[in-house]
């Protein structure tokens, strides 16, 4: 998605949330992005926490791990 889809996406109230992703850092909302003079603040962030907690999920155990990522050290 380019940034101009972005700001369209946020000026028409459709932008659902802004995330990373990282070995460290699991999922990370994005509160916001600034570029050439336009900033955009995501809303929500719903996907991201479903994501997040699945994730955290298969990390700590709680969760099955339907792809064998996990491997005991």
């Amino acid at each position: 998605i380019s940034l101009d889809e972005l700001a369209a996406a946020d000026r028409a109230g459709e932008l659902r949330g802004v995330f990373g992703s990282g070995t460290a850092a699991v999922i990370a909302d994005v509160g916001e992005l600034t570029w050439e003079g336009t900033t955009v603040r995501p809303r929500g962030g719903e996907i991201a926490a479903r994501l997040r907690q699945a994730i955290s999920g298969i990390q700590h155990g709680s969760a099955l791990d339907p792809h064998g990522w996990m491997v005991p050290v």
